[in-house]
């Protein structure tokens, strides 16, 4: 063989090792083996697992594909090469005596023509490469045969290892998506638990109904607060709420009313009361306000403002007008204050003096505000 066919082969198994795309490979394949033969057509044609015939590339010479590339070749040709593990070379294939009376030759007009097989590691038939040029008899001969043989050689294994990398990459894809999958439905359920979590620890710590402290987050608040107020010497001030009259409320208007009265008061309570303060619902109709140094002093005033407010914003419900007012016991803390309970119990004591006086009032145990209205 001359050095410059040579020098080429080489060049062409080094540029075939080197690619990795399927298609791109086939596309060079088929383009060398034109260029290598001086043909007018090439196609690649791979066997595939349930032993059909897979038209992967079909160009001509000038790199454009060719429709129908099935329908263009001698399918006769084609299939004693991938069966026999032997190359075809035809000079004149309407006159050759082994495949003249094939009907794909005959109605084709198939003249000049080359194919040989594909074979793997193995030793299975991958499929074939399949040359032709039909304007003139004897283009190819017993020597253009060789070139081609070994460029299907070549091809079979760059094809083999294009086909594995190409799994490998399918594979892998595959499982990326599978973790990527995988961590979204992780990254889903763990946003799911936490919503759960954070919906927990919301019923497990405000009122369902009012939204502020239920009574066992605002006792944790409030034996905080009054931990820091003893142990800072700072004052601290409750204020125990009861809505006056309330059960008249649900006999007259129903529950659904009175529910709504109670989200009304909350919602007067918390546009009255100034921040910071501990805001709970107790149980039923009754609250309890916590009211931290700064405001402490002030306890009595915002107990009657609180007063104020509900005497004076009644509910509007279905052009209904719901009045009702509220009882309010106050108390500081005093030195003799051991607990937070001792101080809940004078503020209460002192809510329900308020109660038995008629309601509408707060009262203290060393001051009262009567009706503040």
């Amino acid at each position: 063989m001359e050095t410059n066919f040579l020098l080429h082969f080489l060049e062409v198994s080094r540029q075939m090792m080197m690619l990795r795309a399927f298609g791109t490979l086939l596309r060079y394949l088929v383009d060398e083996a034109i260029k290598l033969t001086g043909a007018e057509y090439g196609y690649i044609v791979l066997l595939r697992p349930d032993h059909t015939l897979d038209f992967r590339v079909k160009r001509n010479r000038q790199g454009e594909e060719i429709r129908d590339a099935n329908d263009q070749i001698s399918m006769t040709v084609l299939k004693n090469v991938m069966t026999t593990g032997k190359p075809v070379v035809l000079r004149d294939a309407m006159n050759d005596p082994q495949f003249q009376m094939a009907q794909s030759i005959q109605q084709l007009h198939l003249r000049s023509l080359m194919c040989a097989p594909l074979i793997s590691s193995q030793g299975a038939a991958l499929g074939a490469i399949y040359v032709e040029n039909r304007s003139l008899r004897n283009r190819f001969k017993e020597e253009n045969l060789l070139p081609l043989v070994l460029l299907a050689n070549q091809a079979a294994v760059a094809i083999e290892n294009a086909a594995l990398h190409e799994e490998l990459e399918a594979r892998v894809t595959e499982r990326t998506q599978e973790i990527q999958n995988a961590l979204q439905s992780l990254q889903a359920e763990m946003m799911e638990r936490r919503r759960v979590e954070q919906e927990l620890w919301r019923l497990a710590t405000f009122d369902a109904l009012t939204g502020v402290f239920n009574r066992r987050s605002f006792f944790e608040q409030a034996h905080t607060q009054f931990t820091q107020a003893v142990g800072s010497r700072i004052s601290l001030a409750l204020l125990m709420l009861d809505l006056d009259r309330f059960k008249q409320i649900n006999d007259q208007f129903g529950h659904q009313t009175g529910d709504r009265a109670l989200q009304h008061f909350v919602e007067l309570c918390q546009a009255t009361t100034p921040q910071p303060h501990v805001f709970g619902r107790l149980g039923g109709e009754e609250f309890a306000l916590l009211l931290p140094a700064h405001h402490s002093a002030a306890a009595l005033q915002i107990g009657g403002e609180l007063c104020h407010a509900c005497a004076h914003t009644p509910l509007i419900v279905s052009q209904h007008v719901v009045k009702f007012t509220v009882s309010v016991g106050a108390a500081n803390l005093i030195q003799s204050d051991a607990t937070f309970e001792q101080l809940l119990e004078r503020a209460d004591q002192n809510m329900y003096r308020a109660k038995q006086s008629g309601g509408n009032c707060v009262l203290t145990s060393d001051s009262t505000l009567g009706n503040p209205c």
